[in-house]
């Protein structure tokens, strides 16, 4: 059985969401893989007006056996020096390793 965490990040850098995901084109629905066993579907990206950060939202599916904590490094990795506002399932995340390893241990023990 996997696991899910819907992730959603608010930027105003117009290439963050490829540069996360290591690729120079981005398909929504198509899973792309982060690292062993832990995958990240993109869903386009949400922008109201014209000069307001988009959001994109990516679903990610850890498969069992797989650290969950594993996907908070990645995140913090990937975010850290970047405008950027992170969500995980819904909850709004300061980036910085601890408070997202917080986050996403509470998420696994909860079983949001």
């Amino acid at each position: 059985m996997s696991r899910s965490l819907d992730i959603q990040i608010e930027t105003t850098e117009r290439q963050l969401d490829m540069e996360m995901l290591g690729t120079d084109t981005l398909s929504v629905g198509v899973p792309v893989a982060i690292m062993n066993g832990v995958s990240a579907t993109w869903s386009a990206p949400l922008k109201k007006h014209a000069g307001e950060p988009k959001i994109f939202q990516l679903a990610i599916e850890v498969a069992s056996g797989v650290g969950i904590h594993l996907l908070g490094s990645w995140l913090y990795e990937k975010l850290k020096g970047h405008n950027a506002k992170l969500r995980i399932n819904r909850t709004e995340v300061e980036i910085e390793p601890d408070k997202i390893r917080v986050v996403i241990e509470r998420i696994e023990k909860d079983g949001q």
